[in-house]
């Protein structure tokens, strides 16, 4: 997508979207990724442009703000262009400024001033072969440093298809992966995460180097139990409903830990990257608790003293959350990648339960119970990769609250199965 020197209406046309584009301008017409350079497009540029000279950026030419109809022509007439104008009058869609692009200069400034008098509306030519704009004094001085060596190379960091994807079709492999890589920067709160459980796993070693023993580093179930395990005789009996939430941060021994952290931070980039970073976070925590409640409800409903802890509720639950991601985002998400994502979740999820019912420390529960829950919260807070219109706050909060209410009661519900 990096701009180069037109030689054709359509390159032109995608220069000055490139140009737009970058001085803060954003679609406001219907485009996709096959037509958008051949087919009339409108941007709107703000009324303000950001001066960009402490972020090393070219600052912005005086450009006149308002709807921006760029309209790719390779041998209009005057009738032509007067024609055209007349339609958008009489459908009340003039715009602030009509960027005709031709491939020669074909109509002069004279008439081209005429028909803007007219009309009352900007009217600037640009052309491929001369590399020249004119017509509005403005607009084609500003239009006019297209064609600079600078300006081009500055161009190189935007992509069009970024912002079309928005209105037109993503269901291009080559566009999601591209939206999906420029979306949010890195996966902050995956690492974050991991530290914690870092964090938590050397103060537990810490605080009692003597409980911390055995070929793989393991903890013993008194440290386990007084740093925030998932202990149902507590949880329950004493009221401490907040272990469900410690234990996902806590683990058994080295292993544990490795395994967990390995898979968060496989699955995670992604994740976070689909869902982006706050809503990641949510959904880890939810599935977390969710993965806390199953296991207070199945595996410790008859063993109150028996300690559940790990993150792996979570990690299923962000298994999940990409299943249902790519679910209830079918229709935008492209078919190879839909394959991709459902084929790894399942394969995923089948393996790693199997492997779970072949040994009983391991609480399968906890996974399902993660799974369940961060499937729920992936199809209620997916989105539509940037920059799509993204979900409302209200309409996250009350996405975020309903799932509190549900595991709310099933948390009710798992504490009633518990036999002291």
């Amino acid at each position: 997508m990096s701009p180069t020197m037109p030689t054709t209406t359509a390159e032109t046309s995608a220069l000055v979207q490139h140009f737009l584009l970058y001085h803060g301008a954003r679609y406001v017409s219907r485009a996709s990724e096959d037509n958008w350079k051949r087919v009339p497009v409108t941007l709107q540029v703000p009324p303000l442009n950001v001066d960009d000279a402490d972020t090393g950026r070219l600052p912005p030419p005086p450009l006149p703000p308002g709807a921006w109809l760029v309209l790719p022509w390779d041998a209009p007439s005057y009738e032509h262009v007067e024609a055209w104008l007349q339609r958008l009058a009489d459908a009340r869609m003039m715009p602030t400024v009509f960027v005709l692009v031709l491939l020669t200069p074909v109509l002069r400034e004279a008439p081209l001033m005429q028909l803007a008098r007219q009309f009352g509306v900007r009217i600037v030519a640009v052309s491929a072969i001369d590399a020249m704009a004119y017509g509005d004094p403005t607009a084609a001085a500003a239009l006019q440093t297209l064609f600079q060596p600078q300006q081009l190379q500055a161009l190189n960091n935007i992509n069009p298809l970024d912002h079309l994807a928005a209105l037109g079709d993503p269901r291009n492999p080559d566009v999601f992966f591209e939206r999906l890589r420029r979306t949010g920067r890195g996966s902050p709160v995956t690492i974050a995460l991991i530290a914690v459980n870092l964090l938590v796993f050397v103060a537990m070693m810490v605080m009692r180097p003597d409980a911390f023993s055995g070929f793989l580093g393991e903890f013993d179930g008194k440290q386990l139990a007084a740093t925030g395990a998932n202990i149902a005789a507590l949880t329950v009996g004493a009221n401490e409903a907040w272990r469900l939430l410690t234990c996902t941060f806590m683990h058994a021994n080295l292993l544990h830990i490795g395994m967990n952290m390995w898979v968060l931070k496989s699955v995670g980039d992604t994740a976070e990257r689909l869902f982006g970073s706050a809503m990641f976070g949510v959904l880890y925590l939810l599935a977390g608790l969710g993965g806390s409640i199953a296991s207070l409800g199945w595996t410790l409903a008859d063993s109150p003293q028996l300690p559940s802890l790990g993150a792996s509720g979570a990690v299923f639950g962000l298994i999940g959350g990409l299943l249902g991601f790519a679910l209830s985002r079918r229709g935008s998400v492209p078919a190879q990648v839909f394959r991709g994502l459902t084929r790894s979740a399942l394969m995923f999820t089948v393996v790693n339960v199997a492997f779970g019912l072949s040994f009983p420390m391991i609480d399968n529960a906890a996974h399902i119970g993660g799974l369940v829950v961060g499937f729920a919260s992936g199809v209620v807070l997916s989105r539509d990769l940037p920059p799509a219109p993204q979900p409302s706050r209200i309409r996250r909060a009350a996405a975020v609250s309903a799932c509190l209410v549900v595991l709310g009661i099933a948390f009710q519900f798992a504490s009633s199965l518990v036999r002291m």
